[in-house]
């Protein structure tokens, strides 16, 4: 195996652990963001949630 294979190797691996890091986080926070929508769903009525969402967007 060459130098430069060797070095390519080693950027995919770096770049594999990064992404691999990146869809944790990404999993982790969909698991929180759902766990917080199932929690205002049980506390508030929906068309509170759709009032208050309309009013973020149009905010935004």
């Amino acid at each position: 195996m060459s130098s430069e294979e060797s070095e390519e190797i080693k950027a995919l691996k770096k770049e594999n652990r990064r992404l691999r890091e990146a869809n944790e986080i990404l999993r982790q926070a969909s698991i929180f963001f759902a766990a917080e929508l199932c929690a205002t769903r049980r506390c508030v009525d929906r068309g509170v949630v759709r009032d208050h969402l309309r009013w973020a967007v149009a905010a935004a």
